[in-house]
């Protein structure tokens, strides 16, 4: 087979240079959000009063409990009130709960409606140019700390371009295993199968390889999957597997092939102008943590702990099934596991078929990217 999966998906790591390149060129527009009674101008800073307590709203579009929450959101906000010993106090609205859509919510946060905001990169297609280029490098090594690292270094090197102006990046995480999963009523048996699925894309660039595949990309977040999945107008997915686990999607879809070839990006935003308004220590504290190394492996090892979670939970079902690619032939091969009865008995057993599948999809990434002709 001249063409497979992965030989598709590797190619979009060329086009890494010519993203950097392209940044300078960002355009400055983006998306309005909606009016609501909840969001309020972000505090003017004549008007402080230094040894008041400042409020910063988190707005996000993931539920209370994803993973996201439980690694990345929360513990930040940990961090900064302890450090501050409280002077600064977090406020959660998960789920959208301040209105608006996914894609609006870089506005919001740029425009001081509210004073921090949590999202994905991708719910934003050009409006951050510069970290396309993370998307399509493809997964760089299943240890999401390393990714996180490169993640990091990256944006250090792009911070100046024009569409970080007017926000401050607090953090910024990699999720390296954009994976591909389908409804269990889909046959499994060639790549040649999937041409004309229905199947749920984050970003161009895997939309750009769906279609290369035959594959219809519709483009949704997590919370139009789900609908969409129940709704019967979708077939399949491309997601992270923790994203199956915290929203119950395995539940629709319950067969994965197990070849990481994209990653998500990951951005906790808050508004520069609220920053500005802070007293210097506060000030200070929050740049302590603002793209710190050790604050980014942490959420990289708790994350890699909870997506490990996610795929004992699928073997636990005893319905979910896994899959490798043949890349000569295209050919899907099923991955043996032991019962969901036996995996319940013993713990050793359950964590030994987690490594295995796991190295499985560490050995797709290392062939991705040192077999030129994988």
């Amino acid at each position: 087979m001249k063409k497979s999966l992965l030989t598709i998906f590797s190619f979009s790591c060329f086009f890494m240079l010519h993203n950097i390149c392209s940044a300078n060129n960002t355009s400055k527009a983006v998306h309005q959000s909606q009016d609501n009674s909840n969001n309020v101008s972000v505090v003017d800073a004549k008007k402080i009063n230094p040894n008041e307590q400042f409020k910063a709203r988190i707005h996000y579009a993931l539920p209370e409990g994803s993973v996201s929450d439980k690694v990345m959101i929360k513990p930040f906000a940990k961090k900064i009130e302890e450090a501050t010993n409280g002077k600064i106090k977090f406020e959660f609205y998960p789920s959208m709960q301040l209105g608006g859509k996914p894609s609006d919510i870089v506005a919001q946060v740029e425009n001081g409606q509210v004073e921090m905001v949590f999202t994905v990169a991708e719910y934003h297609p050009g409006r951050f140019p510069s970290l396309e280029a993370l998307d399509q490098m493809g997964a760089i090594t299943l240890d999401h700390v390393t990714n996180n690292n490169v993640a990091r270094q990256f944006f250090n090197i792009v911070k100046d371009q024009p569409e970080f102006k007017n926000i401050k990046i607090i953090a910024i995480a990699s999720q390296p295993k954009v994976m591909m999963h389908f409804k269990e009523n889909v046959k499994l048996q060639n790549i040649k199968d999937l041409k004309g699925l229905n199947m749920r894309a984050s970003n161009k660039p895997v939309g750009a390889a769906w279609t290369e595949l035959g594959i219809n990309p519709v483009y949704c977040t997590a919370k139009e999957l789900f609908e969409l999945l129940l709704a019967g107008n979708l077939q399949g997915a491309g997601a992270p597997v923790e994203l199956l686990k915290s929203t119950k999607i395995y539940q629709q879809l319950n067969q994965t092939l197990l070849s990481p070839m994209f990653t998500n990006v990951f951005l906790l935003i808050m508004n520069q102008d609220f920053f500005n308004s802070l007293p210097k220590d506060l000030q200070e504290q929050i740049d302590q943590y603002s793209m710190n190394e050790e604050f980014i492996k942490e959420v990289g090892s708790s994350w890699m702990a909870e997506e490990k979670k996610a795929i004992a939970d699928m073997l636990l079902t005893g319905k979910h099934k896994f899959y490798d690619l043949d890349d000569k032939t295209g050919d899907f091969i099923e991955i043996k596991v032991d019962t969901a009865k036996d995996l319940e008995k013993d713990s050793k057993l359950l964590e030994a078929n987690v490594e295995k599948l796991w190295e499985i999809q560490n050995n797709n990434v290392k062939k991705m990217h040192n077999n030129t002709s994988y």
